[in-house]
């Protein structure tokens, strides 16, 4: 039978039952039966470049070791640069860096060539002479659609012009889709919207195989789904599978079996490396970290946009993620990125090909719902705008939705205007804030929280009536907006470090002012504040603090992986009885966490700009008596959110001058029996159940108390008044006795 050949296994759904192949497996079978070459992985020509990097001294990749991203990123570009005819020359690297990958390029070739072995590229090069001497005959797909192609190569597509082909083609939908443009909180919501859609759709006498649902980074959204499935009654799968690695530890036998074959694969290309001196270290585990596993089929399918081209008509397509960060996607860029990438490497523009799957779910589907969330973290992001413009906006509504309580407003206060009458008329004193008006709390947060039981009063100012405070004129910045630039510039220092797994702080010494430059400007544009003398002199202190905080990191890289399990700005949320929950529509607590590293422990930090040397006893014993909830609640959630032992700091690099310390833990909640005292102060608090109940009661009281409008002045911190903004307000009209005085 005259085999067809495609661009992806799925596409064949479409055609006649033919002996279908992709194009990449039909040039490596032309391979295997034309040519005498082993075939290498390329976790073998990994192996191959670090065992060559051990022997030759090359100044530019000293740093690479067997385990660095940079010898994965450098076989794949090895790999495609011989697949695209190319050179290293014809690249734009610096200097030393070209003459460098030039030498190990050659020595791999050479490596190749001595043990008669084959890579991808020189598989591709092989069968091109191959089919341009033989006449190979086939049923050829389409392989171009709206001005982009599905070759992942020039010589796969000069081998696909030489074939003698036969077309297979089949007539396009026209334009039909009738869309309709879901708008959701953040990725969560989005889920739970798509699910409600299918949910409706089904309860609507639709059937489950005429409803599809696509996501635009289906390794981030189909995780979601998961957890959601149970709650809306459905199943569902992932055509392009799971991560084998979370099965290591399930007794599903198909797994167990692909687990199995795994590692009998790695045992023997071990024994074939070792045959060429080369030795390796957990290839088993390394080969695991790309491995992908389809458990039994769900009800649901759910597939990632760029095969958005092996369907047919569909009757209701759901689109989830096309938000502007997702769609087009960010090319994830290495240490062998250039500017002409795409071009160089036969690679479609990210922009055109995202166009033309979003052109081509509008010809399929029928029913075509666009789904974007507003938020990702504390970053508001927007629709993409490669999605048409005015899009009728649909709401999906179940048995149910109307009795959960509204997000839009948190706190409704029909005796504001009375509590500002009796304070004009100075009758304050009557009951000194009690009593103020019945009012529902649907969430909190630690702030929030903190705030109350700090003075009810400068709550009430704060939070409900948003009352404007007296302010100095200054031209300082407000420390908030230190904080906020502080806080931002560690978070991209750390994400840094994971993305591009960086193992040496010099390099990030290197770039310490692009990390200070990107916070500095970007809040400063945010907060429309002009640079100045002291937004300046800030600056330079902001480079002080980043030194700390990079010598701080030198410290945690090496035990902590390079922060691979670490959560950045994580948001959590937690219901009325400090229960982790997932539904942000039953969450009583929400928030966002500045670092959490998961390893044995898990350890959370909370930045903090504040000037510190050495704990903060009075502040650790706020912690102990759940009088500041912040670190309590945070290890509440994190506790039963990863079933570790937890450790939660306040974390500053605001230090004196004269200290050679990097930074300062100056308050820590840990799971223990009973706090240490020291001279009759706290050394740190202890997280444990007596704790954990004190947390409860705290959050109850927090919440009856703004319910029933209890906002009394309190002056029993002298300390606390004297930094309060609302300070002259209160105290002229929050004095219970000012008024029977002065009449006496």
């Amino acid at each position: 039978m005259t085999p067809f050949v495609t661009f992806t296994k799925e596409r064949h759904r479409l055609f006649r039952p033919y002996n279908y192949f992709t194009l990449e497996e039909f040039v490596r079978k032309l391979h295997a039966k034309h040519s005498t070459k082993s075939v290498i992985s390329p976790v073998e020509a990994e192996a191959i470049l670090g065992t060559i990097l051990k022997k030759v001294s090359l100044s530019h990749f000293d740093y690479v070791t067997p385990r660095s991203d940079t010898l994965r990123q450098m076989s794949a570009f090895f790999a495609q640069v011989k697949r695209n005819g190319l050179s290293v020359g014809d690249f734009d690297f610096h200097k030393e860096k070209k003459e460098d990958l030039e030498r190990l390029f050659f020595l791999y070739n050479e490596f190749l060539a001595e043990h008669n072995m084959a890579d991808a590229g020189d598989v591709e090069a092989e069968v091109l002479g191959y089919v341009k001497d033989h006449a190979v005959r086939v049923i050829a797909d389409t392989f171009e659609y709206e001005g982009i192609h599905f070759f992942t190569s020039r010589l796969q597509k000069e081998i696909f012009d030489a074939l003698d082909k036969e077309p297979a083609d089949i007539a396009m939908p026209g334009k039909r889709a009738d869309q309709r443009l879901v708008e959701s909180f953040d990725a969560f919501d989005e889920a739970k919207n798509g699910l409600k859609i299918v949910r409706e759709l089904l309860d609507a006498g639709e059937r489950v195989e005429d409803i599809l649902i696509v996501a635009s980074d289906i390794d981030e959204y189909f995780p979601i789904f998961r957890t959601l499935f149970k709650e809306y009654g459905l199943d569902g799968y992932s055509t392009v599978g799971e991560p084998l690695k979370h099965y290591e530890n399930t007794n599903d036998p198909l797994a167990r079996a692909k687990l199995k074959a795994l590692k009998e694969e790695a045992a023997l290309i071990e024994r074939r490396l070792a045959r060429h001196g080369i030795v390796t270290e957990n290839l088993y585990e390394r080969m695991l970290e790309g491995r992908r596993f389809l458990p039994s089929m769900g009800s649901v399918e759910i597939t990632e946009s760029n095969q958005i081209f092996a369907y047919g008509e569909v009757k209701h397509l759901i689109f989830v993620g096309a938000d502007i960060t997702h769609f087009p996607p960010k090319r994830t860029r290495n240490v062998f990125y250039t500017k002409n990438h795409e071009e160089k490497f036969f690679l479609n523009p990210l922009f055109a090909s995202s166009k033309a799957m979003y052109e081509r779910m509008k010809r399929i589907a029928e029913n075509l719902y666009i789904l974007h969330s507003k938020y990702r973290g504390k970053t508001k992001r927007g629709l993409s705008f490669i999605v048409d413009r005015n899009l009728a906006e649909y709401e999906p509504k179940l048995m149910g939705d109307a009795d959960l309580p509204k997000e839009s407003r948190r706190i409704e206060v029909p005796a504001a205007e009375a509590f500002l009458k009796a304070k004009e008329e100075n009758a304050m004193g009557a009951y000194n804030g009690i009593g103020v008006g019945v009012m529902k709390v649907h969430t909190l947060s630690a702030s929030r929280i903190n705030a109350y039981l700090g003075c009810p009063r400068a709550y009430f100012y704060d939070r409900i009536l948003k009352a404007e405070a007296p302010r100095e004129e200054t031209a300082e910045m407000e420390s908030t907006t230190q904080g906020t630039i502080m806080h931002l510039a560690f978070e991209t220092i750390v994400r840094y470090v994971r993305r591009y797994r960086i193992e040496d702080v010099e390099v990030l010494q290197e770039k310490r002012e692009r990390f200070a430059e990107h916070a500095y400007r970007r809040i400063l544009r945010k907060e429309k504040l002009p640079e100045g003398i002291f937004t300046k002199l800030y600056y330079k202190r902001l480079l002080e603090l980043i030194d700390r905080f990079l010598c701080y990191l030198k410290e945690e890289m090496g035990p902590k992986e390079g922060f691979q399990r670490t959560y950045l700005e994580k948001g959590f949320c937690l219901d009325a009885d400090l229960q982790p929950t997932e539904d942000r529509k039953k969450a009583f607590i929400r928030g966002f966490i500045d670092r959490i590293d998961v390893n044995d422990k898990v350890e959370i930090f909370d930045y903090k700009s504040k000037h510190a040397d050495k704990v903060d006893r009075d502040k650790t014993e706020e912690v102990i008596d759940a009088r500041d909830v912040q670190l309590g609640l945070y290890a509440c959630w994190a506790k039963k959110r990863f079933g570790k032992e937890v450790c939660a700091h306040l974390i500053t690099f605001n230090l004196s001058d004269e200290n050679e310390a990097y930074h300062t833990r100056f308050v820590t909640l840990k799971e223990c029996d009973k706090p240490k005292y020291y001279y009759g102060k706290p050394l740190y608090a202890c997280y444990n159940e007596t704790y954990e109940t004190l947390l409860k009661e705290r959050v109850r009281e927090t919440k009856e108390g703004i319910e029933r409008g209890d906002f009394p002045y309190d002056d029993s911190d002298a300390n606390r008044c004297e930094g309060c903004a609302f300070e002259t307000i209160c105290k002229r009209y929050g004095q219970p006795f000012e008024a029977d005085e002065a009449e006496a």
